[in-house]
């Protein structure tokens, strides 16, 4: 998969841009098979998977329904 080059002057140029240069992102609507193809992917080519699903729980739980209204609303 080619990855885009980090441009000078971009929002996230700088040191987080560089700590996730390494990292393929997936997206796509839900049920679509991201998780499916993360894991087929992952397990041809010796990837580390990180799950957002797994980890969503953690992460929502972390945060006050009035900080997140999106994440509140998805949530209930």
């Amino acid at each position: 998969m080619p990855r885009p080059e980090h441009r000078q002057g971009d929002p996230d140029s700088g040191s987080r841009a560089s700590r996730v240069r390494h990292v393929c992102w997936l997206g796509g609507a839900s049920g679509a098979g991201k998780s499916t193809i993360a894991r087929r992917l992952a397990a041809k080519h010796g990837l580390v998977l990180y799950s957002t699903d797994e980890a969503m729980a953690s992460h929502a739980s972390r945060w006050l329904p009035e900080d997140c209204q999106f994440l509140a609303e998805f949530k209930g």
